[in-house]
């Protein structure tokens, strides 16, 4: 299969391997921190050029994908790497992806089948961030392309599938913006969902698309009807300050989100977890734990339906991580709905 191995040979851009910083862990079983349900996180990459933002894709052979940003200074690039099984305790080497000068960051893999994509943000152009495209093909990722679409300042992106393709939703300068694709690499009919709000996560809900941004700290969630319009943003009581938010559709169909929850202001933020069900959010379920801040989580879920994890941790400047976890403990939870009810969402 195209994704069965890992590409340590490929090549790049025509550039030949470009490995990770120095001070770049990769590999590393050693767990960071326990979870809050006594489970263990595996540390993908550690060191201060880690970077705290990724994305997770599982491939057709049951190994997993991630791509994350270095936080390296100066010139920041896009690393790939995949796991040797699919619990996730083993990790390849990284490489970069579409290496240039200036900034890349924000990566989103995303694909069907055989086909692989990633979509990332970058001002590699010399002037603001717009939204590129590489797809891996043949043993390599190909050059990447600037996307045209409208806004400038774009940054952000988040992918969902549907029957037809895929949905995109970007933060920009005219406001939160979603196109549409057949092929990943296309993406037209962009039109503007709501303005004054970032961080977007999206998920096609049957025949509704519901999008969950942040501003102030604060989730909105707003959806999409079938016949194009869109609800005003409605807040997200998740008692407590809230970002970053991921959303995914279990086994059984219904959305889930994970995201960043910072319980009281000045306490570190941690990863939570709720389930949607028709109209209504239930109590989140919190993930990590530690003194240190938990970010950026994506989420996946497994084959045999237990979600998959993966977030960053920074516990100082100088050190940075991202962690793995297959929730074995919460994945009861999640595809059964026993927890309680209690939050409101938009319609």
């Amino acid at each position: 299969m195209l994704f069965s191995g890992f590409f340590a040979l490929a090549v790049v851009n025509g550039c030949g391997i470009h490995l990770p910083p120095a001070d770049q862990i990769w590999g590393n079983e050693a767990t960071l921190e326990d979870l809050a349900d006594g489970g263990k996180a595996i540390a993908v990459v550690t060191g201060p050029a880690a970077g705290i933002s990724s994305s997770l894709w599982q491939r057709n052979d049951g190994t997993w994908a991630i791509a994350y940003g270095s936080e390296a200074v100066g010139d920041r690039d896009i690393f790939f790497a995949t796991s040797n099984n699919s619990d996730g305790k083993r990790w390849n080497t990284p490489n970069a992806i579409a290496p240039a000068e200036f900034t890349a960051q924000d990566p989103v893999l995303f694909g069907r089948g055989e086909q692989l994509h990633l979509l990332f943000s970058s001002n590699r152009d010399g002037q603001n961030f717009h939204l590129y495209e590489t797809s891996f093909t043949e043993g390599s990722w190909q050059t990447a392309s600037r996307l045209e679409l409208p806004g400038s300042l774009c940054v952000a992106p988040a992918v969902t599938s549907t029957p037809d393709g895929w949905l995109l939703a970007y933060q920009s300068s005219l406001g939160l913006m979603v196109a549409e694709s057949i092929d990943g690499t296309s993406w037209e009919n962009a039109q503007l969902a709501a303005t004054r709000l970032g961080d977007p996560a999206l998920a096609q809900v049957g025949d509704r698309l519901v999008l969950v941004a942040q501003r102030n700290q604060q989730l909105f969630e707003l959806s999409r009807t079938a016949s194009g319009s869109w609800s005003i943003p409605s807040p997200l009581e998740l008692g407590a300050s809230a970002r970053q938010p991921y959303l995914a559709s279990d086994a059984t169909g219904r959305l889930v989100m994970a995201y960043a929850r910072q319980a009281t202001a000045g306490s570190p933020y941690q990863i939570a977890m709720t389930i949607r069900d028709g109209h209504t959010w239930r109590t989140s379920e919190i993930i990590t734990n530690g003194s240190f801040q938990h970010m950026n989580p994506a989420l996946h879920f497994h084959a045999d339906g237990r979600p998959a994890l993966i977030w960053g941790i920074e516990k100082s400047v100088k050190w940075r991580g991202i962690s793995f976890a297959l929730l074995t403990g919460l994945s009861a939870e999640i595809n059964s709905g026993d927890l309680p009810a209690t939050t409101s969402a938009s319609r």
